[in-house]
């Protein structure tokens, strides 16, 4: 089984709600809010679009392929949870410019999420 998406999800700049500033911009994190089928580790695989397409590593073989990064979460079988996956950008403020975004989690070959955005001037 696969853990089941049963509300909206969000995204957050740091620990700045949207919307969100491109001077400000630094890390993205995804939440997701999951009931869980299965107990234990699960591996999230999240895709993070730019404007110019699939953001992925500057670093070779950080990114798996096809996708952004890969965020393994412990979760609880039989139970409604928020998932805080870990961010993805850069430590200087102004990483991301302005423009549309898009992200989608994944897991087992399965959309669970997925997530328009802009990022503002």
């Amino acid at each position: 089984g696969s853990p089941i998406p049963i509300s909206p999800d969000d995204i957050w700049n740091t620990l700045i709600k949207t919307p969100i500033h491109s001077k400000n911009t630094t890390y993205i994190y995804p939440r997701i809010e999951v009931y869980s089928l299965v107990e234990g580790n699960v591996d999230f695989y999240i895709k993070f679009f730019t404007p110019n397409g699939l953001s992925t590593s500057s670093t070779p073989g950080t990114s798996p392929s096809g996708y952004s990064y890969k965020d393994e979460e412990t979760l609880s079988k039989y139970k409604k949870q928020t998932v805080y996956l870990s961010g993805w950008g850069g430590k200087s403020k102004g990483h991301w410019s302005s423009g549309a975004y898009r992200i989608e989690v994944w897991n087992r070959g399965k959309l669970l999420y997925e997530k328009k955005f802009t990022i503002y001037q």
